[in-house]
């Protein structure tokens, strides 16, 4: 009640604020819960004239919320869930939370007992996105991307369109005690509610903890106060980190390739991590921190973990920089993180002049989504079943990717990442249909080969065999329908984008290639049917020499040479030398 407090005065004094809407959560876990957040929620509309919602989250069937050991991580999930839907229904895209400064105390003493350091030690953040949400399209960071601005996006580069949006979390009282709040309620009038079970103990570790702290004398440095300032402390320590890090990679080349969630990255040498130069212990660590918050930023344009383990990038480190590595025997070397494989580009680079395009340059690195492993191909969220005339909804596949299918198909089409199994039988270039031939093209666009391995593929199953045909690769934007469909058949629709990105203060056609166009695919196919004509008209004509004498052969070469002789003659050599190199 504390937020509507101030939320109400604000914007008695600032007209320009936007309109307010609050909501409250009943989280079923008591009886009385109903009871008390209609309660709250008739107080809001009579004190401050908001219009108020009472959202009751929804438990499994058969589940008692209190008995839950993951009480507390369970109602979390479903709360944020709760609010994304709600947000979204209301066109919200801004979220006001009423966390305190008493929680962020609760929250950097429970990292600590969980030996979270680093960022751990930031505690909750002012701004963030919604947690809890990924998948959620028009929540989580997507939605973005409305109507009228469409047009002019497509008018773009890009292979395809690269979201935006998604709803954001604020939470202004951070830095103010319970306390302080509690006394603003009291000034103004106003009532509030608490829920019983916070002070339960024994129900969840964050209650635990908040009982310790009220009742037991803990050292100093462990008093609320202490530690919110230590928070503070830490996120201005972040900060400075991230947008000295955010320079440096507003500067560092990366070329994106979002059909295949892929980069090629050259990183700034060590040198140009700090100011200065690194002369000590503390001068490295500092320059280890640039280079986390860096490689991060990086990692999260093709990674597939949404939310990447806090501090797993702080060991990418001494891979791509062992001058800063406490190992003294570290050396560059392929490794893999939250997903990615990470790797030396030993090929042209393609930030090379184009006066030398095949210079080759030691600090660049290749990013791929890491191959995808036995039991990620079972994943339920890596295969999508996507039922006849079923409707379209977008889903966020591999937390690459969204794509939305309107399958107008009698049949049940699949999406899943492209298997081995799909290559093989694209294998016979000549015996294939046309339209098989057109994916294979693509193919020779996607380099190296192995990134074939990490795109999304669009399957139906045969009704009459079972088999499964590939239809369509939604990156590429290519189908190939099989042959009990006519081409004539409005069979699917498919839509996809890229995930949000971070690009600094770069546009997306600075950062993203161009991509595989199917404009080039269908010229590869025609150059390869060209080629496949001429080795067939090659074969018919040895056939044929076969069959003639020795003299005859002999006759119609020295007739072609004569002939080529005297174009070559007429067109001074040109005419005479194509001929000959075809």
């Amino acid at each position: 009640m504390a937020l509507a407090t101030l939320y109400s005065m604000a914007s008695a004094k600032r007209k320009a604020l936007p309109p307010c809407h609050i909501f409250i959560i009943d989280h079923k876990a008591r009886d009385e819960s109903s009871e008390e957040a209609q309660w709250v929620s008739d107080q809001v509309r009579w004190k401050f004239m908001f219009p108020s919602t009472v959202i009751p989250l929804t438990w499994p069937e058969n589940t008692i919320p209190a008995d839950l050991k993951s009480f507390e991580s369970n109602a979390r999930r479903l709360r944020y869930q709760a609010l994304g839907q709600a947000c979204k229904a209301e066109n919200i895209t801004t979220l006001l939370t009423a966390h305190h400064g008493d929680d962020q105390a609760e929250t950097l003493l429970m990292r600590l007992i969980k030996d979270r350091w680093r960022s751990g030690l930031a505690g909750m953040r002012a701004m963030n996105g919604i947690p809890e949400c990924e998948g959620m399209y028009g929540v989580h960071h997507s939605g973005g991307l409305r109507q009228p601005n469409l047009k002019k996006r497509a008018r773009s580069q890009l292979p395809f369109l690269i979201e935006s949006g998604g709803l954001q979390i604020l939470r202004p009282l951070l830095n103010f005690e319970k306390s302080r709040l509690i006394a603003t309620c009291e000034h103004h009038g106003t009532l509030w509610k608490e829920d019983s079970t916070n002070h339960d103990p024994t129900l969840t570790i964050r209650n635990a903890i908040r009982h310790v702290m009220a009742h037991y004398k803990l050292p100093a440095s462990l008093s609320q106060q202490r530690l919110t300032m230590l928070a503070m402390r830490m996120q201005d320590r972040m900060r400075n980190v991230e947008e000295e890090a955010q320079v440096l990679f507003s500067k560092t080349p990366i070329k994106l390739d979002i059909q295949t969630g892929s980069l090629i990255v050259r990183f700034p040498p060590v040198a140009d991590l700090l100011e200065r130069s690194i002369a000590n212990e503390t001068d490295k660590n500092q320059a280890r921190d640039v280079a986390y918050s860096l490689i991060e930023k990086i990692a999260k344009l093709v990674s597939p973990k949404d939310t990447p383990v806090v501090g797993r990038f702080s060991n990418s480190i001494d891979f791509i920089y062992p001058s800063l590595s406490e190992d003294p025997t570290a050396f560059i070397r392929p490794f893999t993180h939250t997903g990615i494989l990470f790797r030396v580009w030993d090929r042209a680079s393609p930030f090379a002049p184009a006066s030398n395009p095949k210079l080759h340059h030691p600090r660049e690195w290749l990013l791929t989504r890491q191959p995808f492993s036995r039991e990620e191909y079972a994943y339920p969220s890596l295969n999508i079943a996507i039922p006849p005339n079923s409707p379209p909804t977008w889903h966020f596949f591999d937390s690459r990717f969204w794509i939305r299918v309107k399958n107008h198909t009698q049949h049940p089409l699949l999406l899943r990442p492209l298997r081995e199994k799909d290559l093989e039988s694209l294998s016979q270039l000549n015996t294939t249909p046309r339209p098989s031939r057109i994916l294979r093209a693509a193919f020779n666009f996607i380099k190296p080969a192995e990134l074939r391995r990490t795109i999304p593929a669009l399957i139906l199953v045969d009704p009459s065999d079972g088999r499964e045909h590939l239809v369509a690769l939604p990156t590429l934007r290519l189908t190939a329908l099989p042959p009990f469909l006519s081409p004539d058949d409005d069979a699917f629709h498919v839509e996809i984008r890229y995930k949000k990105c971070d690009f600094g203060a770069r546009d997306a056609e600075e950062v993203v290639v161009p991509g595989v166009w199917i404009r080039d695919v269908l010229a590869e196919v025609k150059e390869q049917e060209r080629l496949a004509l001429r080795k067939e008209r090659r074969a018919q004509m040895r056939g044929e020499g076969k069959e003639g004498d020795a003299r005859g052969v002999d006759v119609r070469k020295g007739e072609r040479g004569k002939s080529v002789k005297k174009r070559g003659e007429e067109t001074g050599g040109r005419e005479g030398d194509g001929l000959e190199s075809k």
